[in-house]
């Protein structure tokens, strides 16, 4: 039977046991038990490099080697400065090998990630989409401003042994605020992994536009950030900053809410249009208007999910 799967080493018989019972030493037994251990020592590492594992090792304690390199390492070996670990660089047998890492990049709006072959486990970032900037929409003499979008939330988990497939959405960025239908800006989509999810960062809302105005103060509040759920970490995104009017003529579009990832667009000036942020779930900013015109508020920035890989 040799190890049992634990690491505890059974026997089959007990000589001890045997003689109380008046069994006979018999060569068939002797033969079994031998072979047992024969097997169990085959699955035991050999301290001269005779084995290769075929499995990670679970080092409770970790490894601690103080042996110098060796004088001539057989071609194909290398001895780790930094660790003081001789190991195999082929990929497979390697302690160097098995503490790598890859990335991966999701941009897609839905799609599929597959755990690629020996990864052991792995930790998600993500980002949801920010919000769209509100629109400006004045009438003669007047001022109208549109609030920033919020910025989309941002959370981090670890999986171990994760799933052999799991779905997941990068959340899109919010639309424009449009002022000719007086439309308000849109939330960023949520950025999702697994179906159902179970981690969410959050789109940023999107941003409102204001009634024209002369009156000073006169605004559009700022719209909110996304949350995030599920995480080990779970940052909201930032808010959207309100438009404000000044006066007749002066007034300035709300900036938009920024993200772990990204920047929300920049404040606006009268007359402008709003501006889109940069990186990845960042809220737009809102527009400025006066003097009956029209100025629509821009778009967010679309969500992300990087996937680091661990072997």
């Amino acid at each position: 039977m040799a190890f049992n799967g634990s690491g505890v080493f059974n026997r089959l018989y007990n000589w001890v046991a045997d003689a109380a019972a008046l069994i006979d030493i018999l060569p068939t037994r002797m033969d079994a038990e031998m072979d047992g251990f024969a097997t169990g020592l085959t699955n035991c590492i050999t301290k001269d490099g005779q084995t290769t594992t075929t499995d990670l090792i679970p080092f409770g304690q970790g490894i601690n080697v103080t042996a110098s390199a060796p004088a001539s390492p057989a071609s194909g070996d290398v001895w780790a400065t930094t660790t003081g670990v001789y190991a195999r660089t082929d990929g497979i047998s390697s302690l160097l090998a098995r503490s790598t890492r890859t990335v991966q990049v999701l941009t897609t709006a839905t799609g599929t990630w597959t755990r690629p072959t020996g990864c052991r486990a792995i930790v998600v970032e993500m980002v949801g989409g920010g919000g769209g900037g509100g629109y400006g929409n004045s009438a003669t003499g007047q001022a109208a401003v549109g609030a920033g979008g919020g910025g989309g939330a941002y959370a981090i988990k670890l999986f171990n042994s994760p799933a052999a497939t799991v779905a997941y959405s990068c959340g899109a960025g919010g639309t424009a605020g449009v002022a000719s239908s007086s439309t308000a800006g849109g939330a960023g989509g949520d950025t999702t992994w697994d179906s159902p999810a179970t981690v969410t960062a959050g789109g940023g809302a999107g941003g409102s536009g204001s009634s024209s105005t002369t009156t000073v103060g006169g605004s559009a509040i700022g719209a909110a950030g996304g949350t995030a759920t599920g995480g080990d970490l779970n940052v909201p995104g930032g808010n959207g900053f309100p438009g404000i009017v000044y006066g007749a003529t002066v007034c300035i579009g709300g900036a938009g809410g920024s993200s772990r990832w990204g920047t929300g667009g920049n404040f606006r000036a009268a007359v402008n249009s709003g501006a889109q942020g940069t990186g990845y779930g960042a809220g737009a900013s809102g527009a400025a208007s006066t003097n009956n015109s029209d100025a629509d508020g821009s778009t967010g920035t679309a969500g992300r999910i990087v996937v680091w890989e661990f072997y």
